[in-house]
């Protein structure tokens, strides 16, 4: 059985959030803790931070002779303690995950799986009264094609 192109870019994009670590020269050790689907938000996850890889929505952009040409979205939703610093970890937080998912090249998007991808704006949620945890939410755009 084929795999499905948007499976397989969900899984790059989920392999490349678990190479922020320190060891690998990033600022945090959020991929030691990506989950995904939208299930994980909602299980107790007491080591932080963490982030869940959300499919939000797939949009067909173009549609011809057996091939579509499509825009997967991704809500990325993070959570972090939010002690004295948190607006320092969600700032490093955010450039560990923009780091992450540059673009290769110009001609390389997520090894060649998607034609474009583009990171949206990032929604910094403080904790709620009477919790510790903060949130960032980011939209992560894919755009592929796929031949039927």
């Amino acid at each position: 059985m084929t795999t499905p192109h948007a499976t397989k870019i969900s899984r790059a994009i989920g392999q490349r959030l678990e190479q922020i670590r320190l060891a690998n020269g990033y600022l945090t050790d959020l991929g030691l803790r990506i989950y995904r689907g939208r299930a994980a938000l909602y299980q107790d996850q007491t080591t932080r931070p963490y982030a869940c890889l959300i499919s939000a929505r797939d949009d067909v952009d173009y549609e011809s002779r057996r091939r579509v040409k499509a825009s997967r979205v991704y809500d990325l939703v993070v959570t972090l303690t939010a002690g004295a610093d948190y607006d320092e970890q969600q700032d490093a937080l955010l450039h560990d995950i923009r780091r992450a998912l540059s673009k290769d090249s110009q001609a390389s998007v997520l090894d060649g799986l998607a034609l474009d991808m583009v990171l949206g704006g990032a929604q910094l949620d403080n904790p709620d009264l009477g919790s510790n945890a903060a949130q960032i939410t980011m939209t992560i755009t894919a755009l592929y094609a796929e031949t039927y």
